[in-house]
């Protein structure tokens, strides 16, 4: 069964802020090439984003 969005707020560490802006980043250790994302929110903890590359957590 999904998460609700109040199970996610009560695990999380760190109050998340919207953050909307498009970035540029690098996967250590698999490229030396920047690629594109779009953030979708920020915190203390880190940032969530977007990006047609595939991304593991952390």
């Amino acid at each position: 069964m999904p998460l609700t969005e109040e199970d996610k707020k009560e695990k999380r560490k760190y109050e998340r802020k919207p953050y909307d802006a498009e970035l540029e980043y690098f996967r250590a250790g698999k490229s030396e090439n920047m690629l594109p994302a779009v953030s979708i929110d920020i915190s203390e903890g880190g940032i969530g984003l977007t990006s047609d590359c595939p991304l593991e957590p952390g």
